[in-house]
C-alpha cells in the first residue's frame, strides 16, 4: 500500500528544500555517518540501541557532537523504508505544494548538501508535480504544515495528498474537486 510522506529539508537553520527538490532528491541528515555505513551497521547490530551507539561513535570520530537518539533513528528507518515506485513525498516552498514519487535506488550521500559536518543522505524522486496553493481549494493549505519531523507519514490529511497526487495540475484538481459528490 502506498504511503505519503511530508518532507522537510532543514538542517541547523539552513533550508535546502528548493535546491534538493530541483535536483530530484529528497533526504535527511541526522549525523556524520554515511549511507553505506548505516546499511552495514544496521545489518550487524543486535538492536536499535546498539545502532544508535555505533552511529554516535562515528559522529564523534568526525567531530560532530551529540548523541544519535532513538527518535532520530526512527526517522532514519522511515526514510530508508520508503518504497520505490509506490510511495509519494511532498514538500512546500515558494507558495507551492510539490509532490513526487520515490524513484528506484537506495539512499546515497550528496556532499553538496552537507551541513555543519552532517552528511545528506538522499533518495531520487520522479513524477514531480507542483501546485500553487493560492489556486487550490482552501483545505489543501493544511498540507503545508503537516508533520514536524524531516520525514513524516501523513495520516489525517492522507485523503487530501492522495487526491493531489492523482492530479496533473491545478486545473485538474479543480475539475475533479467540483465533480465530487
Amino acid at each position: 500500500m502506498e504511503q505519503f510522506w511530508r518532507m522537510r529539508f532543514k538542517c541547523n537553520g539552513h533550508d535546502f528544500t528548493s535546491e534538493s527538490w530541483t535536483k530530484n532528491l529528497v533526504g535527511i541528515w541526522y549525523g556524520a555517518w554515511r549511507s553505506e555505513e548505516f546499511d552495514s551497521l544496521s545489518n550487524g547490530c543486535e538492536d536499535d540501541s546498539e545502532l544508535c551507539e555505533k552511529l554516535t561513535e562515528i559522529n564523534a570520530q568526525r567531530g560532530l557532537e551529540g548523541k544519535v537518539t532513538n527518535p532520530m533513528l526512527k526517522t532514519v528507518w522511515r526514510f530508508w523504508g520508503m518504497k520505490e515506485s509506490s510511495d509519494w513525498v511532498f514538500a512546500q516552498y515558494d507558495g507551492c505544494l510539490h509532490v513526487a514519487q520515490i524513484a528506484q535506488g537506495t539512499p546515497f550521500d550528496v556532499a553538496e548538501f552537507g551541513c555543519d559536518k552532517e552528511v545528506y543522505k538522499a533518495r531520487p524522486i520522479t513524477n514531480k508535480r507542483s501546485f500553487r496553493l493560492s489556486l487550490l481549494p482552501d483545505c489543501f493549505r493544511v498540507l503545508a504544515s503537516a508533520g514536524q519531523a524531516n520525514c513524516h507519514e501523513v495520516h489525517g490529511t492522507r485523503p487530501l495528498i492522495e487526491f493531489l497526487c492523482g492530479c496533473e495540475d491545478e486545473g485538474d484538481v479543480l475539475r475533479r474537486w467540483r465533480a465530487m459528490p
